[in-house]
């Protein structure tokens, strides 16, 4: 059976979110910073896979960047069409693109990017094997030496702490709104078992993490820094 892309509650989930007005003014400070010393703050075409709010594609913007912005959620798309509509000095070096639930396959040619970054948004695939999944399709869309950022949810994260453990690093999270839908989220015990999924892909370049917990807001993310092998292997 082929993996999809998305999971349709956590799809839901955030949907719902976006709808309800819920947004961030400023880019995630980790992008900020990797986006330096990773990403060399040389220009190129970028993709901005889960965009969510839209800070941190206008912040690739910014920089520089060509980028090609997906998302699940209707609401999201629309909100942050708006938000460029506000900036004619980078909109015209932004594209949005809607990925229908059920998605299998990035609707990119092989090789279209020079970068990816992809925060926030794996442990929502629900379980390894579909953020192993996604993976493929963002190695398969970069460019052989072409960069990526990615983190994902630990087990000190919102989603483990206030989710349901169902085993296998999963946890059963949600039930806001009129919906009520919980939906699985993969939050890996160790940096170790991310990057070897990361690695089934890509080369590492670099490990870290993030975490924070004040009131009642828990976070902790492991982020990889990687790039698409050249022909020669490197």
């Amino acid at each position: 059976m082929t993996q999809v892309l998305t999971d349709s509650s956590a799809v839901r989930y955030y949907d719902e979110g976006a709808a309800s007005g819920t947004d961030k003014r400023y880019p995630t400070i980790n992008l900020v910073r990797l986006e330096h010393r990773h990403f060399g703050h040389k220009p190129g075409r970028l993709l901005e896979y889960a965009f969510g709010s839209g800070c941190n594609m206008i912040h690739l913007l910014e920089c520089g960047h060509t980028v090609d912005a997906l998302d699940t959620s209707a609401h999201a798309n629309r909100r942050v069409a708006e938000k460029l509509a506000k900036r004619p000095d980078i909109a015209d070096k932004a594209t949005l693109h809607f990925l229908e639930e059920g998605a299998t396959r990035l609707m990119f040619e092989d090789e279209t990017f020079d970068y990816v970054n992809c925060m926030s948004v794996l442990s929502l695939l629900g379980s390894a094997e579909g953020v192993d999944a996604l993976l493929a399709e963002l190695c398969r869309v970069l460019k052989p030496g072409g960069k990526i950022i990615a983190d994902i949810n630990g087990p000190e994260s919102v989603f483990s702490t206030f989710g349901i453990d169902q085993g296998d690093d999963v946890y059963l999270f949600g039930g806001n709104g009129d919906t009520g839908d919980t939906f699985p989220c993969y939050c890996p015990e160790k940096p170790e078992d991310f990057v070897g999924l990361m690695e089934n892909h890509f080369v590492t370049d670099n490990v870290g993490f993030t975490g924070h917990h004040i009131f009642d807001y828990v976070e902790q993310e492991f982020i990889v820094c990687a790039h698409r092998a050249s022909a020669d292997g490197n």
